[in-house]
Parts: structure tokens; sequence; C-alpha cells
């Protein structure tokens, strides 16, 4: 064994066996009853006194608050960088790109640097490029993704809003307690509209598996993602020891975990799978509103009095979709048509349907004892639809489940004209006359005295009708709406089926609605703006305790109440839900996110502000004041600087929780404002910079280096928003996916060089570049970017495709633009490094040339694509100083 992997093992088991002490200590004093919950995270914040200190050092209150520190460690603090590196370090810690030179220029020109310093942050935090550069911050954090992961990967389709929309609300500079109530109930707020609703895509970002063999678990799973990463997102606290135990050191126990998990429960996790909302433009919503006008116009001139109670539901139009049994996709449910059979009775079954049915006998749950019953017992994904030669009355039993009770129900039967029909809920008679109008459909609306024979979990209904014409058979579909999502209007019937426009609206109908709706198709053929958000089962079950995190354990139940470590220590008491009933019948949820929203904007919240302006820190500084940004908790890294962060925090708040004054305080201190120069003596004592002496030198993310490359080539699209885009993936990444002719379509021509915020979130497939230079996956929150340094990454900078393509068209650029050898050095310095080169640099690179020429036959052209590259990889260009 060398000695150096003795020394690596040594150091690597005094780390483990002190995290281990700290972690036995921290459970001891906990089961010793000591009171953690007295911990400072826990209390609320109060803004304490500015250090007495006189320094010129000392451009804000966070300068007096840092050189407090320093002092009392004896440490001094770093001059001020040089103009040139401060520009470059501000550009891009605001926009994500680097400046021009013509810009480097004028700021290192200004006489009065604090009055150029204070103008230069205002003017990046005003650019449309500053949303695209923090949005990363936060897109980082809630594991924003446009795949589902797991095996299939599929798309989440639209969900690219909520990036838009996170960009958006970084550039307007959204209020932040409004930002965190728009995700967690954009729906529920008095005041929603899109873009509030587009932000609960929030809840929409967990890994979804397409197929999973437990439901049940599956939606529990969900919602469990949704809270650990609400709590790490929102309050810095990781709250997933306790799914299964209380947790071992933090005071949080399991019925409180569950507790959170209840305002989160009744989202309805199998509407996230689809864009399920849509809005139009201005313009577009104005011109359908007239369409419709004149097509309800035109609807009351046809004799429509047989349909009387369908059109009382239908006409407005109303928001219905179908549920229970769909055909085609049979779930937990079965058929079972009910007759006194011979015992070979003449049944047919469409030819496209598997000939395989069971036939047995039970009795028939309904008041009419003695009639039995032969099944068939639909499978997975059957489509099938039983055509009847059989003479006399015909039932049908069906099974289904509710997850919750419906408003409002209609049934429906579409088949041969029927005379008769009577309907049992659950063994009830509910319904039972004729057939409200002639024709193929039988509608009727149940009353909600009716629906109560309904229950929530598993139903039976049955059903008896009698054809009027069973010598020839018919087929008999029924069904149910109820309100949803998916609109069923007068011009829906046109295509329903077309024997109902002739055999009950008559020629009047076809002659004066056909033609409008015909029109109306053509001219808005598009689709609204689809957009993820979320549904809710409004009867939604009190929570309880999962044992050992299985849905099928069930323990005891737990009130929806906010989690006590959060709320005795700060005194806070969450809004009530009575109280705001009459508003959620309006948004047709429960209004629990809402409370949870309202509890974390809570000024005596400990810790929504402390969370978020750490996260600033870390942005600007490198390193939070608390290091583990997710974890504020017992087992997270210490605070470094209580004193500052709590000021920073009651300052967040009083400023009306303006990120964008933040990072101004933060950016125009001048602690910001520091060189990157070590110090021998004060790296002996604060190696790791928590006391910052001196500022943190940082490689560029993997982001700022994709957007980077396509400045210097002259390719980068600006263009704002939109659908993800897909640059060329290599073939040996593609060769790994289960289809690789369709895991990644490649997107072609201009618009595939937008910036790399814009590129596609795929869970299961990563560019190579962003790969390389650290860009999370996104299965899980990522709270600090790590910037590892491995040799594939030099040697995807000097031998990948990508960054050789940018090279060749970096050097065809200046071709173009510059005449001789000396004057395109000249131009790529200044583009690629935002200065010129020095004599020294440009002679020796000349003297190069030369030798590149005479010795090696090197062409022109190829010479200067090898002097872009190499600028390309130098330290100076992705490396901030």
């Amino acid at each position: 064994m060398s000695k150096i992997l003795e020394i690596l093992i040594k150091v690597l088991c005094t780390a483990i066996f002190a995290s281990a002490s700290v972690q036995a200590e921290l459970i001891a004093e906990k089961d010793a009853g000591l009171p953690s919950e007295n911990y400072w995270a826990y209390q609320a914040p109060i803004r304490p006194p500015l250090p007495a200190l006189e320094h010129d050092f000392i451009r804000n209150p966070i300068d007096a608050f840092i050189l407090e520190g320093l002092m009392a460690e004896n440490l001094k603090p770093n001059p001020r960088a040089p103009a040139r590196h401060l520009i470059r370090r501000a550009y891009y810690d605001l926009t994500g790109l680097p400046p021009t030179f013509e810009a480097v220029e004028v700021f290192n020109a200004e006489i009065d640097q604090r009055f150029a310093w204070n103008n230069l942050v205002n003017q990046l935090l005003a650019s449309e490029r500053y949303g695209e550069k923090l949005a990363s911050l936060w897109l980082d954090t809630v594991r924003y993704a446009e795949t589902n992961g797991f095996e299939r990967d599929n798309k989440k389709p639209y969900i690219w809003r909520y990036r838009d929309y996170v960009i958006k609300a970084f550039n307007d500079n959204k209020p932040y307690d409004r930002f965190v109530a728009e995700q967690l109930a954009g729906d529920e707020l008095p005041d929603s509209d899109v873009a509030a609703k587009v932000a609960t895509g929030f809840m929409t970002l967990m890994q979804r598996d397409d197929e999973p063999a437990d439901r049940d678990q599956a939606h529990s799973d969900m919602i469990s993602d949704i809270v650990d990463v609400s709590s790490e997102a929102f309050l810095g606290t990781t709250m997933g020891c306790a799914k299964c135990h209380d947790h071992k050191v933090d005071p949080i126990p399991q019925a409180d975990y569950y507790s959170l998990m209840s305002f989160f429960d009744s989202i309805n996790t199998s509407h996230l799978q689809q864009p399920n909302r849509a809005w139009y433009d201005e313009a577009d919503a104005r011109a359908r509103e007239e369409s419709a006008k004149a097509l309800a116009e035109a609807w009351a001139t046809v004799d429509v009095s047989q349909l009387d109670e369908f059109v009382k539901i239908s006409k407005s139009p109303k928001p219905m979709v179908k549920f229970g049994h769909e055909k085609g996709k049979a779930r937990e449910t079965y058929w079972q048509l009910l007759q006194e059979v011979p015992s070979d009775p003449e049944w047919t079954f469409p030819s496209y349907v598997p000939a395989e049915y069971e036939l047995s006998r039970s009795p028939f749950s309904t008041p009419d004892a003695g009639v039995t019953v032969l099944s068939r017992e639909a499978r997975q994904d059957e489509d099938y639809t039983p055509v009847l030669h059989v003479e006399g009355p015909v039932a049908m039993r069906h099974e289904f489940r509710l997850t919750e009770l419906p408003e409002q129900l209609i049934f429906y039967a579409q088949g041969r004209l029927l005379s008769e029909i009577e309907i049992f809920f659950n063994g009830v008679s509910t319904y039972s006359g004729a057939a409200e109008f002639r024709g193929p459909y039988v509608i009727i609306p149940f009353s909600r005295e009716q629906i109560r024979h309904l229950t929530t979990g598993k139903n039976v209904i049955s059903i008896v009708v009698t054809p009027k014409d069973p010598k020839h058979g018919y087929w008999f579909d029924p069904g149910f709406y109820y309100n949803a999502v998916a609109s069923l209007t007068v011009e829906d019937l046109v295509t329903l089926n077309p024997d109902l426009i002739g055999d009950v609206y008559g020629d009047a109908f076809q002659d004066r609605i056909v033609p409008l709706v015909a029109t109306k198709k053509e001219r808005f053929s598009k689709p609204g703006n689809r957009y993820f958000s979320v549904d809710e089962h409004l009867n939604a079950k009190p929570g309880r305790i999962h044992l050992r995190g299985s849905v099928h354990g069930e323990g005891p139940e737990v009130p929806m109440v906010l989690p006590a470590v959060f709320t005795e220590g700060a005194k806070i008491e969450g809004p009530s839900l009575e109280a705001q009933k009459a508003q959620f019948k309006k948004t047709k949820t429960t209004g629990r996110r809402l409370i949870l929203a309202q509890w974390l904007a809570n000024e005596k919240n400990p810790l929504t502000a402390r969370v978020m302006v750490n996260r600033l820190w870390q942005h600007c500084f490198g390193l939070g004041l608390v290091a583990s940004a997710n974890d504020f908790g017992l087992l997270g890294e210490a605070v470094s600087n209580q004193a500052l962060l709590d000021w920073l925090a009651v300052e967040f708040m009083e400023s009306g929780w303006d990120i964008k004054h933040m990072l101004r305080l933060m950016m125009t201190s001048s602690t910001y404002q520091m060189s990157v120069q070590a110090q021998a003596e004060a790296l002996s004592i604060d190696s790791q910079n928590r006391l910052h002496w001196r500022h943190n030198p940082r490689r560029l993310t993997a982001e700022e280096i994709w957007d980077t490359l396509l400045l210097v080539q002259g390719k980068l699209n600006y263009d704002f928003g939109g659908e993800p885009v897909r640059p060329k993936m290599p073939e040996a990444v593609l060769a790994g996916s289960s289809r690789p002719d369709i895991a990644w379509p490649e997107t072609v021509g201009e618009v595939a060089n937008r910036r790399a915020v814009y590129i596609a979130v795929k869970r299961s497939i990563q560019l190579p570049l962003l790969a390389a230079y650290d860009a999370p996956q996104r299965d899980a929150t990522c709270p600090t970017r790590f910037a590892t340094t491995v040799p594939t990454q030099a040697l995807t900078m000097l031998n990948s495709e990508r960054v050789n393509n940018a090279a060749k068209e970096f050097a065809a650029q200046l071709v173009n633009s510059h005449g001789d050898l000396n004057s395109q050095i000249i131009a790529a310095f200044k583009q690629a490094l935002g200065r010129a080169p020095s004599v020294k640099e440009k002679v020796a690179l000349l003297e190069l040339s030369d030798d590149l020429d005479k010795i090696y036959f090197v062409s022109r052209s190829n010479l200067l694509e090898r002097i872009c590259l190499v600028l390309l990889n130098l330290n100076e260009t992705i490396y901030l100083d």
C-alpha cells in the first residue's frame, strides 16, 4: 500500500468517526430532553444592532458584520479587485455572459469607480439576461426537468412554461413571498391569474413512473416528493427522515411530517401527466367569444324541445369529463351483462375484440332476485362493445371507484333506441322511467339527492334497459360525465355521432349549426396555450401516518397543522381554513395549500427569509453563510455569521421581499468587491474562507461556458422563452437510449443556438459538455453546484466536436472581419477575453505561427483555428477572479 493511500484512508476514517461522534452527541442531547427547539434556526429572526466600527472598508452594513468577524481573528480584508476582474465578475453573476471589450474599457476608464460600480450593478439587474441567469439558481433547487424519469422518461409537455415563469419572475422582481405563494397555491390566490396558475407547475416536477405497480404507493411517493422538496427549497429543512420515524436529531416527529403532507395530499397526481389548462391571447379570446355568440344564436333557432334537460346542462358550455369505465382503458373495473339466459346464449362480439371471456352465474344485486349474471371481465387496455341478440330486458353491472364525490353527474347511454331504463346506485333505485327523448342517446342528469347514494371508494351501478327493437340487437355503451376539464359543447355534438344529427335534430341543425361549427374549427384550429397546473380531490381524506412510509400501513390519524418546531419558537398561528371556505368554492380547491403559503411568507416564520437570502449570498460569494443551503437543521453546517444572516433576513422582509434589493446590497459591498488574492496567514486560520477575507474565485458554470462559446463564435440567439431546444447530441450518447431515433429530436437552424437555460432538460440524457462541467441532472434538488476537476473536462474542451466547431466559426468570423494575422490575434483576445493581448503574448503567437507554417505546413485558417481553441481553453476564459 502506498504512503499516499495510507494517508487518504486515515483522513477518511477520521472524518467518518468525527461525523458519527457529532451525530451521536446530538441524538444523546435529544434523548436527554435538551431544548433543541431553542436552536437559533427555529426562532424568528430579529434585526441585530450594527457593529460599532469605523473603517474605510465599510460601504454598507454587510461590511460591518464581515469586518467584525475578521478583526476577532486578527485578519484583514483583501483590497479591491482590479476593475477588469470586477466587471467580468458582475456580468457573469448577474447575466451569465461576459462583458464586451468596449464595456470593459469604458468601465475601467471611469474616475469615480464607486459611482460607476453602482450604475453597472443597476444596469445588469435591469437586463433581460438577468432573469435567465438567476433562474438557474431556482431551477436547480426545485429539480426542474422536462421529463418524468424512470425507464421511459417521457416528456412533461409544456412544462417549459414554468421555466419561463421563473425567468420572468426574476426579471420582474416579483416579491419573494408572492413567488412562494404562486408556486404552492397560485390557483387558490384571491387575485390568481394565468401566471400564478402556471407557477403551480412546481408541484408537477417530480419523477413520475408512468405505469407503477402500486398506484396508491406511487401517489404517496409523489406527494412525499413535493413535501421533501418544498421543505428543503423554502425552509432549508430536510424532513425526509421523518417519513418513516421521528427525526433522529431535529425536533420533527413523524406525525408532523404527515401533517405537512396533508396540505398536499388532496392533489390529484393522476392529472399531472398531461397539461390540463389553456388560455388564449386577448385578440384570439375576443374572436372566439364572437364565434361562440353566433353559434349560440343559431342554436336558439333549432327546435330542441325534446332535449331540454340536456341543453340545460351542456349549452353553457360547462366543463365535464368522462370517468369510471372508459372504452379501451379498463382499470380495476368490469362490466357484467345480466340476463336470464339459456345455457348456450347467442352473444356476439365484434371481430376486433379478443375472443377470451368467462361465463359465470351470480345473483344480481337489485330488488329483482333470481336474475342470473353473465359476466365478462375487462382486462387492462381492452376495447370491446358487446352486441346483444337476446329478447327482453337486459341489465348491466359496473364497479368503479371514486376518490371524491362529483358535484354534478350525468348518465348517458349510447346505442339503439331505448324505451325504458332503470338505474341503481349501490342497490338503491335512483332513476326509473322512459327515455327522455328519442334517438341514439339517453342523457339523464342526477340531482345531488341522487348522487348522495354514491360513496368514496368502491361503488356499484346496476342498469336495466329494454331494447326497442331487440330482433336486430343493439349495442350499449354507458358512461358518466362530471365537472372536470374537457368541454362537452354544442359543436361537440356535430362529431359525437352522425346519426344523432339526422335522428334527433333534423335538417335545421344540419343546415344552420354544422356550417358554423366547421367555420369555427377552421378559424380556431390552433390549440390554446397549454400548461400544467394542479387539480384537487375536494373531499380529501384526513392525513394518516404511514408506518415505515408504506401507504398500506395506515397508522394514527393526524390533524392538518403546521409543524410545531417552526411555529412554537416563532409563535405563529396559521390562517383559518374555515374562514376562507367561501373563496375555495370558486377555485374548486381545498384551500390547504394557500394556508401553507401564507404561513411560509409570515414575517415570524423562522426560516423562509433566512433560507432565501442565504441562497442569494451563496450565489454572490460562492459559499452560503450556512454552507448546507438545504439544511439549516442540527445536522447541517454551522452558520458562519448568524448576526449577518439575521440582519439580511429582516432587511429582506422589510424591503417587501425584494430580491434585486438584496443582490444590490450584496454586490455594492466592499466584501463582494475584494480581490481573490490569497493570504498565507488567513489561509492558515480560515482555509475555507468562511470569514470572507477574500472573494472566492470560481469556474464558470456549465451553462456559462456553453453560452460563452456561442457568444464568442458570434452565433448566440437571444430569443426569450419558448419551447426547449435540443442541440446536436453525439451518437455515442444516443446509443445508450432504448429508442435512439426519438430520444433527442435535434433542433436545427439558428434556434438551436439559444442560451443553455433553454436547452431541453431530459433526465436520462445530458449533453456531454454540460455533464462534464457539473450541470445537475435534476433528479433531485441541487442546492449547491460543486465544481469538480477531472481530466475529461480538459479533454472535452480540447477535443469535443462542440468546442472545435466553436473555434472554427470563431476563426472564420475573424478572417472575414480582419485582414492580417496580427489584427486577427488582437481581435480574438478582445472577443474571448475582453482585453487586448500583451506584447509578449502577441509575439509568442506570431512566432508559433511561423514555426507551424514552415515546419508543419499548417494553413493560415487552421492556424487561426488552433489559436482560437487555445484562447477558449485558457483559465482566464473559464475562471473568474
